[in-house]
């Protein structure tokens, strides 16, 4: 029989002094917020900007840009029933884009 061991994660994160440090820190939570938001936004501007420039959407699906825009949506509301500002307002820009690639899309078919 072979015994398996495995890894509490929670428990683990608690025991680490870096957990322990920074992880707690109010502000360092919210600094990883904004740096996820800002990183996830980054992501979708190179699209934007190609669908601006070639005046082509053709090989973006309308299904996959409101669902996209449908689930960002939800975050902000999320990021308003608990009072996440980072996530709030990175979501708020990440609609932005989304409606303006969700716009060129219409435009550009």
């Amino acid at each position: 029989m072979h015994n398996k061991s495995t890894v509490n994660f929670s428990e683990l994160l608690t025991k680490s002094s870096i957990y322990n440090q920074n992880m707690t820190d109010p502000l360092f939570a919210e600094i990883i917020g904004y740096l996820a938001g800002i990183i996830v936004t980054v992501a979708l501007m190179p699209q934007i900007i190609k669908s601006w420039k070639t005046k082509s959407t053709k090989d973006i699906s309308i299904a996959w840009t409101l669902t996209y825009l449908t689930g960002i949506l939800m975050w902000i509301f999320y990021g308003l029933l608990i009072g996440a500002t980072p996530l709030f307002v990175m979501a708020i820009v990440e609609a932005l884009l989304a409606i303006s690639l969700l716009v060129l899309k219409l435009r550009f078919g």
